[in-house]
């Protein structure tokens, strides 16, 4: 089992830190794990392996918690941004689980996002929305701190409340609360799965990295069946059904890519996942970009399990994207937009494209030479493109 030491898990506010604790547990792999709270409580998961807390706003709360306040949850996070630094060492991409509303989770995760972003560090959120009958004022605020995250997650993945607990099946508030948090453990811990047990068809950290920083909202759909003839099928009619795969009149979201996860026994058969694939991309018509990766586990013996991400905006592989904007020869040599876009967010830069030449990879007279890295950035690109800055000739 390969361990993925460039990719933490952050739970933010006292949800996304109990919800952290289930994809954990779920994912039955070694995960690094930082829960972020203002409640001095939620350092209990600590007590899980590899599960590491932080506290932030001590000075101001005393580990009592944000009162519900989403200011007081900016405040805390401002007051503690370096001590984030130590778990940040060597960290290339961060998934953040937080449910929003008020206090910690509402207030925090964004100035987290802001400041992960600075330092180059790509980041996939999801995010959970407070139930209808929790009132108005409740979700108003939750919509305002799901705004201040779109502006600064690479993918926001959306969660309500209500959809998700829909597809829990139950009335019964402990039994849907106990479903709920595992479909959605399910659905986050087959990321690590996948790249930590990767079966036969395999993905890797790089491939889900492109997906991740392609500025864009995504939503994320579960399905299971143990059915010894029918589970392909009926896995794709569970995701024929899911809400959180639908916009609000009904019909399937909009989406350009996705990524495909699927777990299940050395019984897996080849036509299962033509089944299963066809099923899918049938779902989402207009998608151009499909990624998937299988797991297998003898514990999922008789069983399949299926995580859908479904990507608004797709971008291209890498290796395509690299390929189509090599310029030919007819056009004077710019610094193509390999090293730059995967760390800019749409509207954020104004004027005019640079015209500096520093040929397609961006390192100018360095091109053939040995690049020197460092932590992961090629040192020989000029510091402005890599930031994304233009610099007018």
């Amino acid at each position: 089992m390969k361990i993925i030491s460039d990719l933490l898990l952050m739970g933010v506010g006292g949800g996304g830190c109990a919800l952290s604790q289930a994809i954990t547990a779920k994912a039955n792999v070694s995960i690094k794990v930082l829960g972020v709270d203002t409640d001095a409580m939620s350092s209990r998961a600590s007590e899980i392996d590899g599960f590491d807390f932080l506290l932030i706003g001590g000075a101001r709360f005393a580990g009592h918690g944000a009162g519900g306040d989403i200011v007081n949850g900016r405040l805390a996070v401002q007051d503690d941004f370096k001590n984030l630094d130590p778990f940040l060492e060597g960290i290339r991409t961060v998934v953040i689980v937080t449910c929003l509303g008020a206090g910690t989770g509402g207030g925090a995760t964004p100035e987290i996002l802001k400041y992960l972003h600075e330092r180059g560090i790509n980041t996939l959120c999801f995010a959970t929305l407070p139930f209808e009958f929790e009132g108005s004022s409740r979700r108003e605020l939750s919509l305002r701190g799901l705004s201040l995250i779109a502006d600064n997650a690479d993918t926001l993945i959306t969660i309500p409340l209500d959809d998700l607990y829909t597809q829990s099946g139950s009335d019964n508030l402990k039994e849907a609360n106990v479903q709920a948090v595992e479909i959605l453990g399910s659905g986050i811990s087959l990321l690590w799965r996948m790249l930590c047990m990767p079966g036969y068809i395999q993905i890797d950290t790089e491939r889900l990295r492109s997906l991740a920083v392609s500025g864009t909202k995504a939503r994320m759909g579960f399905a299971a069946s143990d059915d010894v003839l029918e589970r392909a099928h009926l896995v794709v009619k569970q995701l024929g059904d899911c809400k959180l795969l639908k916009n609000p009149v009904g019909k399937p979201a909009k989406a350009e890519a996705l990524l495909v996860g699927v777990i299940a026994g050395d019984d897996l058969m080849l036509s299962e996942i033509s089944v299963m694939m066809k099923g899918i991309t049938g779902l989402f018509e207009k998608c151009s970009r499909i990624e998937m990766g299988t797991v297998q586990d003898p514990f999922f013996e008789g069983r399949i399990e299926v995580v859908v991400f479904a990507f608004e905006n797709g971008s291209k592989p890498l290796s395509e994207s690299f390929a189509s904007d090599v310029p030919s020869l007819d056009q004077p040599p710019v610094a193509d937009v390999l090293p730059v876009s995967r760390n800019l967010r749409k509207g954020r830069v104004k004027g005019k494209v640079s015209k500096l030449s520093f040929g397609p990879t961006g390192r100018g007279p360095f091109q053939n030479s040995e690049p020197t890295i460092y932590e992961g950035v090629d040192l020989d690109v000029p510091a402005y493109i890599r930031y994304g800055i233009n610099i007018e000739k």
